[in-house]
């Protein structure tokens, strides 16, 4: 089985304006995992 991510994100910083949204967030999803990112409505998980 292959075990390589099919997404990784490393030390991600974001932030709009003054208020800081991620700060050195690190994810991996592996393949054949079911993710799913979770928030109240207009909290921008799209973008």
């Amino acid at each position: 089985m292959n075990t390589n991510p099919v997404i990784e994100i490393n030390n991600l910083t974001f932030s709009r304006g003054n208020r800081v949204i991620f700060d050195k967030l690190n994810l991996s999803i592996p393949a054949g995992k079911i993710t799913a990112i979770m928030g109240p409505s207009g909290t921008g998980k799209t973008t």
